[in-house]
């Protein structure tokens, strides 16, 4: 029987670009840039990769979507 792993090099390697992206998105207020909707470009990337990956969604439908009402917010 295959052991089915729980920590692949794709998920790492998302792992990795959210962090950066959502860490540089904390700085982007800094400049006046917005950096609420960096986040949610970044947070809607990585449940599309997942979805064409065919992996576990990492982000619910309502996760997204208080995402998107935290930005605009403001």
């Amino acid at each position: 029987m295959e052991e089915v792993r729980a920590v692949t090099m794709e998920s790492l390697l998302m792992a990795v670009v959210v962090g950066v992206l959502g860490g540089g998105a904390l700085f982007l207020p800094l400049l006046t840039l917005p950096g609420n909707w960096l986040l949610v470009l970044v947070a809607v990337g990585a449940q599309a990769w997942a979805m064409f990956a065919g992996t576990a969604e990492p982000y619910s439908a309502w996760t997204l979507a208080a995402l998107v009402a935290l930005a605009i917010a403001g």
